[in-house]
């Protein structure tokens, strides 16, 4: 695997570096202090996972968040952070992060947030955040939340599992432009804009 890490203060930064190299052998890890040089270093790698700092001076991790997500839809970011203010979270995951880490996080959290990525799934470290992550999510698709026909779910609960669009349109004989309507109607309907968002709204409906 190819780790990027970008923080913006080196002695954190390079901690997580060191515990990466240690606990994934034979990984690579780069490094980045701001969000210019994440985008730079994508100019000449491909990573598996990002752990992006929220604040970081020049581009924050929000906006970097969304520049990464804009190129690979699919890519697998991790959120850093002392913060757990509602703004900064609800932020990060509206623009792309699969996974939220305290700064304090110990090191078996930081392991249970690769693996859980790693599995498009999400994870939050911290059950306070978690708390307020649903309650924001749960107003949201309150204002707008619309009817899901059958085969809409049937999608999302595939998409949950972690299915790509073309193993889902194999699986249900559809076309993957179909499967792909399907999820921009979800999308809508659940008022949300990124896969992760939408494993949340199905925990939230208890559909897995």
């Amino acid at each position: 695997m190819r780790f990027m890490v970008a923080d913006d203060h080196p002695a954190f930064r390079q901690g997580v570096a060191y515990f990466l190299r240690a606990h994934f052998p034979g990984c690579s890890v780069d490094e980045a202090s701001d969000g210019s040089a994440v985008l730079e270093a994508l100019n000449h790698f491909d990573y598996d996972i990002f752990f992006v700092d929220i604040v970081m001076p020049g581009l924050n991790g929000i906006e970097t968040t969304r520049q990464i997500i804009a190129n690979n839809p699919d890519a697998k970011i991790i959120a850093l952070s002392f913060y757990e203010d509602e703004t900064s979270i609800i932020a990060m995951f509206e623009s792309g992060v699969k996974a939220y880490l305290n700064k304090n996080a110990d090191k078996q959290e930081i392991v249970e947030a690769v693996e859980s990525v790693l599995h498009d799934s999400i994870y939050i470290s911290n059950k306070n955040t978690h708390a307020i992550l649903w309650r924001q999510l749960n107003n949201k698709a309150s204002l707008k939340d619309r009817p899901i026909s059958q085969r809409e779910k049937e999608i999302l609960l595939l998409i949950c599992k972690g299915l790509s669009t073309k193993e889902i349109a194999g699986q249900l004989h559809l076309s993957t432009k179909t499967v792909e309507n399907h999820r921009n109607h979800l999308l809508e309907k659940t008022a949300v804009n990124n896969t992760a968002s939408l494993v949340l709204y199905a925990a939230k409906k208890g559909w897995v």
